[in-house]
This record gives C-alpha cells, structure tokens and sequence, in this order.
C-alpha cells in the first residue's frame, strides 16, 4: 500500500484500519494513520496471541490520535506465541496514539518476549 491515508476507521478487536492475519506480507509506505480505533492495535492489528508467518513492513508513515482502547499497541499491536512474526519501521512518526494497556506506539509480544515503544 503506498500513499494511503486511513482516518476514522474503527475495529471491534484488532487493528482500526488494518488487519493482519495469518500468512500476510504487507509493505506500507507513505502512508497516514489518523484517529483509528480498536480494542488492540489502534491502526494496525494482527490476531491477537495467534499470528504466525507475519511480515509487515512500514517506512515514511505517519500515526497520529491513534487508540487502543481496552488493549496494547495505540497504533500497532501484534501478538504472537511464535517467532514467525516480523515488524520492520522506517522513517515513520508517532504522535498522541495512546493504549489503555501497553505501547502507545507499539506494543509485540512475539515468543514470549515483549517490544513496547
């Protein structure tokens, strides 16, 4: 995806704007996200503790008001008990995104292990 802009968009469970789900390669570029919401990932979500085989890759993007609002990840969460999982972030903005639990920017749990930003 390049170029796109997402605003307003709102998920019941994962992922505002988008949702990944299993078997996914996505690249987004130059994109902006803009006051999405959902329970986890306010932008970006994938299946929440399940995801596997995962490759999202996100550069010269803009996330802004984005909400998580009973969960983790204000514009991206991913959640996965596998290490089949990959985020890569370029050159990208995180502004006022907020999460009721963990990572206002950002919150993976991959294998066990935890990246919050």
């Amino acid at each position: 995806m390049e170029g796109c802009t997402f605003l307003l968009n709102k998920g019941t469970n994962d992922g505002g704007a988008i949702f990944l789900g299993n078997s996914t390669a996505t690249r987004i570029s130059r994109a902006q996200f803009q006051e999405n919401t959902a329970a986890r990932g306010g932008a970006i979500g994938t299946p929440d503790g399940t995801a596997s085989n995962i490759v999202m890759e996100v550069g010269q993007s803009v996330f802004f008001k984005n909400t998580a609002t009973t969960g983790s990840g204000g514009a991206i969460n991913i959640g996965s008990s596998s290490a089949s999982v990959s985020l890569y972030v370029l050159n990208s903005t995180f502004q006022t995104n907020w999460a009721l639990a963990n990572g206002d920017a950002i919150c993976g749990y991959i294998n066990g292990y935890a990246l919050v930003v």
